[in-house]
Parts: C-alpha cells; sequence; structure tokens
C-alpha cells in the first residue's frame, strides 16, 4: 500500500511538472511573439517618421515649384520611391504623404509614397520560423497532454486497484472484513433510524475444508473456497452482502430479511454448497456448510451482541452434526455454557474465538 502510494505521487508529480513547463513555454512563446510584434510595428512608425521629417525639413525646395515632375524629381533625390502626387480636393486613402503649398501658401496637393517598413520586412522573413515554432509547439503541447492525459487514466487506475485491494479479498474476490464491518454499521445505524425494518446476520464455516486441504494440498483448497464463494454469491440476494472474513469463514449480511426468510435462505446456502467440487485427475472433493443465523432487532439491536447470538447458533451447528443452519434460541448460550464449563467446548469453536473473527 505504501509503495502504491509513492508511486501514485510521484506520477501526480510528473504530472504536475509536464503541465508547469507547458505552461511556462506557452507563456513565453505568447510574450516573445507579442513583443516581436510590437517592435516591428515600432520600427515602422521610427522609419515612417523618419521620412515625414526629411521630406518635411527639404520641403523649402518644393514649395516654389508648380511643376509635378520638379517636385516628385526633388522627393526622390530624399530617397524615396513609389511616389504619386495627389491633387487638392481629390480624396484618396494615403499611407504616407505630406501637403505641398504652391505660392500664395495655397495647397498645391500632396505627396504620397509607400513608405519603408523595415519591420514588416523582418515579420515577412520571421514568418516561416514563427510557423515552424508555432508547428514544434502545437507538437509539444499535444504530446503533453496526451501524456496528462494518460498520467491521469494511470492514476484512476491505480486508484481504483488500491481501492480493491482494501476493500476485496485477493483470492474469492468478495468484499472483506473491512466492508462487512462498514456495512454492519450502516445496517445498524440504518435500524436505529427506522430506515429498516430489521436484517439477517448468516455466520458461515465450512465443513470438512482442513481434510480437503490437507488430502489435496492448499492449491486444491483455493480452488474450492473460490467455487464457495461463487455458489454463495450465486444464492444470496441482490441485496445482501457477502464476505469472506478469513479462512474458510464467510458472513451474509441481508437487509430486510426476518427469521424464517433467513432460514430458508440458509438452508438454499447449505444446499448449494454440499454440491460435490470437480478437482484435477477427475477427483471430486466434498464440502457442507454450518450457518448460524442470528437477526435483528429480534435478537439484539447491538453489534457484539447480533454476533454472539449468530456464534451460538453456529456452535450448536457444529456441535449437532454440522451441515445445516438454525436460527439462535436463548436455549443455545445456555448450553454452551455448560458445555464449556465441563470442558466439551472446542477451542478453534469456541464463542470468544468466532466473536473476534466475526469483528475484528
Amino acid at each position: 500500500m505504501v509503495a502504491t502510494l509513492v508511486d501514485r505521487s510521484g506520477r501526480n508529480f510528473h504530472v504536475l511538472a509536464v503541465m508547469s513547463v507547458l505552461a511556462l513555454i506557452l507563456t513565453a512563446g505568447l510574450t516573445a511573439t507579442v513583443t516581436v510584434i510590437a517592435t516591428a510595428h515600432r520600427l515602422d512608425e521610427q522609419a515612417l517618421q523618419r521620412q515625414y521629417h526629411v521630406l518635411a525639413a527639404s520641403l523649402s525646395d518644393l514649395q516654389h515649384s508648380a511643376n509635378v515632375d520638379t517636385i516628385i524629381a526633388s522627393a526622390r533625390r530624399l530617397g524615396l520611391n513609389d511616389l504619386a502626387w495627389i491633387a487638392a480636393g481629390t480624396k484618396a486613402s494615403l499611407p504616407a504623404s505630406i501637403e505641398v503649398k504652391a505660392s500664395g501658401q495655397r495647397p498645391a496637393g500632396r505627396l504620397a509614397w509607400l513608405p519603408d517598413r523595415p519591420g514588416a520586412r523582418f515579420l515577412a522573413a520571421a514568418r516561416p520560423g514563427f510557423a515552424a515554432a508555432g508547428g514544434l509547439f502545437m507538437l509539444f503541447a499535444f504530446s503533453a497532454l496526451w501524456m496528462t492525459r494518460t498520467g491521469m487514466q494511470r492514476i484512476a487506475d491505480e486508484r481504483a486497484r488500491a481501492e480493491k485491494l482494501a476493500n476485496s479479498d485477493h483470492l474469492t474476490g468478495l468484499p472483506n472484513r473491512r466492508i462487512y464491518n462498514i456495512r454492519m454499521t450502516e445496517l445498524l445505524a440504518a435500524l436505529k433510524a427506522g430506515r429498516v425494518k430489521g436484517f439477517a446476520l448468516l455466520a458461515i464455516d465450512l465443513d470438512h475444508f482442513k481434510a480437503l486441504n490437507d488430502r489435496l494440498g492448499h492449491a486444491a483448497g483455493d480452488q474450492a473456497l473460490a467455487e464457495v464463494a461463487r455458489r454463495l454469491k450465486a444464492v444470496a440476494p441482490g441485496s445482501a452482502t457477502l464476505t469472506r472474513l478469513g479462512g474458510d469463514e464467510f458472513a451474509l449480511l441481508v437487509p430486510a430479511c426476518g427469521p424464517n426468510a433467513a432460514l430458508t435462505l440458509a438452508l438454499r446456502l447449505c444446499a448449494s454448497v454440499s454440491e460435490p467440487y470437480p478437482m484435477a485427475a477427475g477427483m471430486a472433493a466434498n464440502l457442507g456448510a454450518s450457518i448460524g443465523i442470528a437477526c435483528a432487532p429480534v435478537h439484539g439491536t447491538l453489534e457484539d451482541d447480533i454476533i454472539r447470538c449468530a456464534d451460538f447458533a453456529l456452535y450448536e451447528v457444529k456441535e449437532s452434526g454440522r451441515s445445516f443452519a438454525l436460527l439462535f434460541e436463548p436455549s443455545m448460550e445456555a448450553r454452551a455454557t455448560l458445555r464449556a464449563m465441563r470442558g466439551r467446548a472446542e477451542p478453534s469453536l469456541s464463542t470468544s474465538r468466532r466473536r473476534s473473527t466475526i469483528a475484528r
């Protein structure tokens, strides 16, 4: 479990690291792009201002000329190309122009030129590089997002696996003791709140399982346990909680189940478990199930009382021949106490041992 948590933390760290790097690169890329574009526009504005000031400073040479060709020739000597003369009163969209006045300070027209734009030339030259960088960034972003999605899925899978390991028995796949304790607590709370009228606890102990283990080996024993779990689950109601408490011990919690229905269900479980178990090499094994039943609130409303009653009923079954089911009766506790006083109680089936087994 510790290794799982450490591994999960490591995956979380890697995912966060990838996302952080992606965010930093995206921020840096956007900042650099905005800076370059802003710088290019600034260069264009500065170039246009220089051209305007140069032309304005030399405008005194043009003010007294009425010849358009002379004006254009003079402007070209100043280094301006792609010139056009716009007569006064003409409406036109001019990228860059300056007013030229004839004699008497009357506007003669405007001298327009295509401005030199070093920033635009730089952006045009750098466009392939920007495109390549953008493509690489998109590829990196896609890869990072894919890695993040994969990492998150692995984290979810690991979390589900860890939860399953914590809540289920690895051999049979049934819920384990932890789920039994949680479900018992939930049923008792529901009983106290009036949400359920009652429930039954069936304490199930296999008969002849040790003999099977000794005769055929632990692998055959594991196979038999898995088959017992399958049979019990097939008979148990869908609302019931079937758990393996350990070894050859199982418990079944059945909500909304009274004594008579619980006994009928227990007898069906006994019959199913008693069917032969096919083994390797054509061999077969026989097992049985002893079941002690206690019902709440008939036999108590506290967990210890319900478990104790189920233990006494199970003990009575073991003493009376095994492989059947009994409901708890008060006389069972008296007989068990008397047998214990006479030294007839079997330590492996003692009430205290059964209580600790089911409760823990």
